[in-house]
């Protein structure tokens, strides 16, 4: 019996059997998932960001579940050139579905927003910061084909929740000292 449990432990093991092969590929696999993962988009998000738009961007705690495809950002900010916070939350979460692949769409079962903020400044009187990170963005060149363009990628929100969001809105221009705060607001 022992002898057969032994040769049975060493076909698993050894490198010349596909179960070998699939056992690690499942074990990277989730290894990379819930370790890798993480660190590796908290460290390129700040570099997407920056080549995209004129802003700075600090995120608190990524996790993602390889198993679900589900992904929960915490604390992230927004801040423009000049310090102002553009935009935040305190928690995001997005859960891909596998069905994506079959449907030729993004199809998530839920994208959560936890206390949202958007902050609008009026610098004069068509000049703001949301105005200013647009403008900063890099254009896109356009591309003549002779293809028929398919149309873009289908997105599918089964439950779509935002949950008490703010939007601030502060008008600096000489004059008409203003600000306000619309809140909260609840999308489900």
């Amino acid at each position: 019996m022992a002898i057969d449990l032994a040769n049975d432990i060493r076909s698993w093991v050894n490198p010349r059997n596909k179960r070998f092969w699939a056992v690690f590929a499942l074990l990277a696999y989730t290894l990379f998932g819930f370790f890798g993962v993480p660190p590796l988009l908290k460290q390129l998000l700040p570099g997407l960001v920056r080549d995209n738009i004129p802003a700075a961007t600090s995120v608190g705690e990524i996790r993602f579940n390889p198993w679900t495809l589900r992904l929960q950002a915490n604390d992230f900010e927004l801040t423009d050139d000049d310090g102002v916070k553009a935009f935040g939350f305190d928690e995001a979460v997005v859960n891909l579905q596998v069905r994506s692949l079959v449907e030729f769409a993004l199809v998530f079962r839920e994208v959560t927003l936890r206390n949202p903020e958007i902050n609008v400044v009026r610098y004069e009187f068509a000049d703001t910061n949301v105005g200013r990170l647009i403008e900063g963005m890099p254009e896109t060149p356009e591309v003549e084909t002779e293809e028929e363009d398919s149309g873009l990628l289908r997105v599918v929100i089964d439950d779509l929740n935002i949950e008490n969001a703010a939007v601030a809105l502060a008008d600096e221009m000489p004059d008409t000292d203003f600000n306000t705060r619309l809140e909260p607001i609840d999308i489900n």
